[in-house]
């Protein structure tokens, strides 16, 4: 585990590092990379002090709401959350984000949803500079207001969601938010405000966005950061959507090959390089939006609730004990997807009583 922890670490500051030289024309977002450099080695060190007693995640993932004004093809986070619930309130927000410092988290994600129907998040989020918060939006919200907070806020960087090129995002968002999305990118690029994409990748356009090409006239706007996400099947009938072991394996590498401009990240990446499934905590652990302290986002199952029980108690519970106890076990089928997912989960629950 110390030397997986390492790995992570070492990846994490490297990352950081190669951010703040790729922003010199941001110099705003550039000094506000600078500090939370700065502070991962606290981080990385309040973690290790604490490693005795429990794993702390160096990414926390935060479903901010079950809200969304899209209706997205294959959303996992639809499919996983039907039934609405209470949703946390903002004093939970910073109560939250206060303990995760505490603790010694490097990084957040605000997710959803969509985070830019809960700008309370944000702004709890802001307060914590000495952290890393990407906003993952769909991007059609990101009105001159919206993008006044992220000029305020360099620690907030907002990455938006897209397919590809307009028809591709268009054919899973809907008709017009492909130019809503080229708008939204003008109006940061006007304000010299850095952005980061999201890629859902499928073996439907793996090709588009592994091209040498893709990311250029992204990157003259502004991009400095793009998230290759592999696809996650909801269902039987997405699982032809998945990547092939081949697939994935291109996407890794492609990822991998030194390009100016943005940083390329795979997720979740080449995880038998790191030692196994970065979930429960290994790497990162999502909390939902109401609280429930999950696994993965990919993966609807808790034991514990930040609303009852505070984050590192929450940290100690069975369920994530026994999953990264147990994690060797985390294997994807053929068809692609997750072993805490479908048909998969109960077979790995089973193999963790």
């Amino acid at each position: 585990m110390n030397l997986y922890r390492r790995l992570f670490d070492h990846a994490i500051r490297r990352e950081l590092r190669r951010g703040t030289a790729l922003l010199s024309s941001h110099p705003e977002s550039a000094s506000a990379l600078g500090h939370i450099l700065g502070h991962q080695s606290a981080a990385e060190k309040q973690r290790k002090r604490l490693e005795s007693e429990v794993l702390i995640p160096p990414l926390l993932i935060i479903s901010t709401t079950e809200q969304c004004n899209l209706h997205c093809e294959g959303c996992y986070a639809r499919a996983l959350h039907q039934q609405p619930r209470k949703e946390l309130t903002r004093p939970q927000m910073g109560s939250l984000l206060a303990q995760a410092v505490d603790a010694g988290c490097s990084a957040l994600l605000l997710a959803g949803g969509e985070p830019l129907l809960c700008p309370n998040w944000l702004e709890s989020a802001a307060a914590h500079p000495e952290l890393l918060t990407l906003v993952f939006t769909n991007g059609t919200l990101l009105d001159e207001a919206m993008v006044e907070l992220f000029a305020c806020n360099r620690s907030l960087l907002p990455v938006i969601s897209i397919e590809g090129g307009e028809r591709a995002t268009d054919a899973r968002r809907g008709d017009g938010v492909g130019k809503q999305v080229q708008a939204a990118l003008q109006c940061l690029h006007r304000r010299n405000i850095p952005f980061g994409l999201s890629v859902t990748v499928s073996r439907e356009n793996i090709d588009a966005v592994t091209a040498e090409d893709f990311l250029a006239p992204f990157i003259t706007m502004g991009c400095r950061l793009a998230i290759f996400v592999e696809y996650v099947p909801v269902d039987d009938a997405s699982k032809a959507l998945a990547l092939s072991p081949e697939g994935k394996k291109r996407l890794y590498w492609s990822c991998k090959r030194r390009r100016v401009g943005a940083l390329r990240l795979a997720f979740p990446g080449n995880e038998k390089l790191l030692g196994g499934c970065l979930a429960a905590g290994r790497g990162f652990v999502h909390i939902s939006a109401s609280g429930d302290v999950e696994p993965c986002p990919f993966a609807g199952h808790a034991d514990r609730n930040i609303t009852s029980v505070p984050l590192i108690e929450a940290l100690k519970s069975p369920l994530l004990s026994r999953i990264r106890e147990k994690h060797a076990l985390l294997q994807e089928g053929a068809a692609g997807g997750c072993a805490l997912r479908g048909e998969a989960a109960m077979e790995f629950f089973e193999a963790i009583k």
